[in-house]
């Protein structure tokens, strides 16, 4: 098999600091251990960093520990998770996309890299 190039594109991530921002995508997925989780994308709303894009995933499986810190993120979003009552986390995805809210960011670059075949690279 003969070598293939591959295009890296660079996703430039605003730098540490309290943001306005606005959680584009929120999507329910299972994470590499298999416990679920929200994956978010969102932007910086306005500022020198507008448009900048952020990307995170809160823990819902309430019984690990991953889980147990993702509690502290949903509380913070308007989601009561002091319940008994299992909401669905597709449910919870749909209240949250297109929500603003100020939000502390400390991401690194992130890297996609394209091309036949190429998978993503996070940094």
């Amino acid at each position: 098999m003969r070598a293939m190039s591959q295009a890296v594109e660079i996703i430039q991530c605003p730098p540490p600091g309290k943001y306005r921002v606005k959680l584009d995508a929120v999507e329910s997925k299972l994470s590499a251990k298999q416990e679920s989780m929200l994956s978010i994308s969102g932007s910086v709303v306005d500022g020198p960093f507008a448009n900048s894009q952020f990307f995170h995933h809160i823990g819902t499986d309430g019984g690990t520990k991953f889980g147990g810190m993702g509690k502290k993120h949903l509380r913070a979003l308007g989601i009561n998770v002091d319940t008994d009552a299992d909401i669905p986390d597709s449910v919870i995805a749909a209240k949250l996309t297109g929500v603003i809210c100020e939000a502390m960011c400390a991401n690194e670059p992130r890297k996609s890299v394209s091309g036949e075949g190429a998978n993503k690279v996070e940094t």
